[in-house]
């Protein structure tokens, strides 16, 4: 063999060794069944989920009454099967949830549908279109858009 072959046969044995230690990296991370790489997963690297964006109101609500009755591994157990996630996601997101149920402010007036469009729709005539939006959310479980349409309807 010449020395031109010998560092070949190295540079391949190197990416061999390169290839196989990324392979082992990532089968170490978020496991699908049968051994494979979880590529759909919607939580990566860790990240804290946005209540709003996985999640709809009445399950939001569902879960909170679960927290406040002490049923945290219930709670986790009917977010897995409702939105047909894993473990690790689906206690993420009770966790987030129980977050954001512990920061919110327990003397927040709460109206009425009938006073919460009143209120939205004085705020969009006076020209407050994005201050209508933030109360309707503030006063319900509305994601942004479903808050947006509501107001937009008034």
């Amino acid at each position: 063999m010449t020395e031109d072959q010998i560092w070949l046969v190295v540079g391949v044995v190197v990416a061999i060794l390169v290839l196989r230690a990324m392979t082992v990296k990532k089968l170490n991370g978020p496991q699908a069944p049968f051994g494979g790489v979880k590529h759909n997963s919607r939580l990566r690297g860790g990240a804290s989920p946005r209540v709003s964006s996985i999640s709809d109101p009445g399950m939001v609500e569902a879960v909170r009454q679960m927290l406040e009755g002490g049923r945290f591994i219930e709670a986790v157990k009917y977010v897995k099967e409702t939105k047909k996630i894993g473990l690790k996601e689906a206690k993420m997101l009770v966790e987030s949830i129980q977050k954001n149920q512990m920061q919110k402010p327990s003397k927040k007036e709460k109206f009425s549908s009938t006073e919460i469009a009143t209120r939205a729709r004085h705020l969009k005539q006076g020209g407050h279109p994005i201050d209508a939006v933030k109360f309707v959310r503030d006063q319900t479980s509305m994601d942004l858009l479903a808050a947006k349409r509501f107001v937009d309807s008034l």
